[in-house]
């Protein structure tokens, strides 16, 4: 079973929010504040985590605290009669809706329930990837590691750091010391029983990093040190532990997903911000390579990144852009969110196009750039359009490192 369509309406942010997923690769993008991480959490409830949300103190006339969920449909004054806590609905593909619940009775911290809530087979990956610090695998488990139990170890370590708490091992000493074990029960020698299914493991896993790893990784083999994993590469060798950022997240997201899908038919998985960590050129091809890598999975993403907007033809990619908010409310709310869904060819835009268009950014050009750009036009205003001073306007843009910029400038001092 897969997600199918998300509507929300008149809370939080959101005035109204209309989302078919697609079968293979949905992209949600935005500004910062627009939603898309909250959008995530709610989905991500069915795979185990359970995301709680603020809401925000006032005082009433009487002086009384009370904590507002950011429900809006109850103050709207044409719509009083409306059930006033149902947030919006969430559809699967077997035709169940459920409703998202916001609770009633409350304090500062709450969580939507979903009523009616199907049983989604899923893994859903964080935006902030941890910080992980060499440590020697001390002991291998003398039971042969499974996918299964390899994929709940990783997730009780991931999920004791985001409630705060702290264990002796962190996730990636837990990956060491299962691809140690799945290596070493798996291949056997004269004195071990070979395990097949663990040497399949082993090697799968192998398989799926030469094809998430860009080419420019040079990856060839992982190999066992104990008590180290060492990665292999055209370039050379280093310890997994030694792995660059953008290696490591691309590792740490694979591993995931890999553990989780094992003999598993269908499954669904939520990345919020895949982007970081990766230089533009991983940031280009990372979902291609994911979804070619797991063919049999639904990916939803939440991202940044133009690279990433644009990267997959077949895919649905969702804007949720601010405009201004025309409702008849009891309170003042300029703002609000709704969502467009980008046509073929906005998503074929360029990084800059997108980066205006898509993102709302107005400019693509450093900071410093646009202003002395916006100096040099400026001191153009009073002057006549002519050779000299389009001579002029050259030699100041080219003294000022602006010189590819000169139609941009051109067309300000006209406009």
């Amino acid at each position: 079973m897969k997600f199918k369509k998300l509507m929300l309406s008149d809370w939080r942010q959101f005035n109204k929010i209309e989302m078919e997923f697609h079968p293979r690769i949905t992209i949600i993008t935005g500004a910062n504040g627009a939603g898309k991480s909250t959008i995530l959490k709610i989905l991500s409830q069915h795979f185990g985590w359970s995301y709680s949300l603020l809401s925000t103190p006032r005082l009433s006339s009487t002086g009384e605290k009370k904590f507002f969920t950011g429900m809006l449909n109850f103050l709207r004054r044409t719509q009083k009669e409306q059930n006033t806590n149902i947030a919006g609905t969430l559809e699967y593909d077997n035709s169940v809706i459920a409703n998202l619940v916001i609770p009633e009775s409350h304090g500062a911290v709450y969580n939507v329930q979903i009523s009616n809530q199907q049983q989604l087979l899923g893994v859903h990956i964080q935006s902030h990837r941890q910080v992980q610090n060499y440590r020697a695998v001390e002991n291998i488990p003398v039971n042969p590691m499974t996918a299964e139990q390899a994929y709940n170890i990783y997730f009780s370590e991931s999920m004791n750091r985001y409630q705060g708490h702290h264990s002796q091992f962190s996730a990636l000493y837990r990956m060491k010391e299962a691809i140690i074990s799945m290596a070493t029960f798996g291949a056997g020698n004269q004195y071990v029983q070979k395990n097949t299914k663990l040497e399949k493991l082993f090697l799968d896993f192998k398989e799926i990093l030469s094809k998430v790893l860009p080419p420019s990784v040079g990856f060839l083999d992982i190999s066992i040190r104990i008590p180290d994993v060492v990665i292999v590469t055209e370039t050379g060798e280093f310890m997994i532990d030694a792995a660059s950022g953008g290696v490591m997240s691309l590792i740490d997201v694979a591993w995931q997903i890999f553990l989780y899908s094992h003999d598993k038919e269908e499954f669904i998985v939520t990345i919020d911000e895949p982007e970081n960590h990766l230089h533009p050129s991983m940031q280009r091809s990372i979902l291609r390579r994911l979804s070619n890598a797991f063919p049999k999975a639904q990916f939803i993403v939440a991202t940044h990144s133009p690279f990433v907007v644009s990267s997959v033809k077949d895919s649905l990619v969702y804007v949720l852009q601010y405009e201004q908010s025309e409702e008849d409310t009891e309170v003042l709310i300029n703002r609000r969110i709704s969502s467009i869904c980008l046509n073929t060819n906005d998503k074929a835009a360029t990084a800059n196009e997108i980066l205006r268009e898509v993102l709302g950014v107005p400019v693509t050009l450093p900071e410093w750039a646009e202003e002395e750009l916006d100096r040099i036009t400026q001191s153009f205003n009073n002057k006549d359009i002519n050779k000299e001073t389009l001579k002029e306007l050259r030699e100041q843009l080219n003294g000022a490192g602006l010189g590819e910029y000169y139609p941009e400038a051109l067309k300000a001092i006209i406009e």
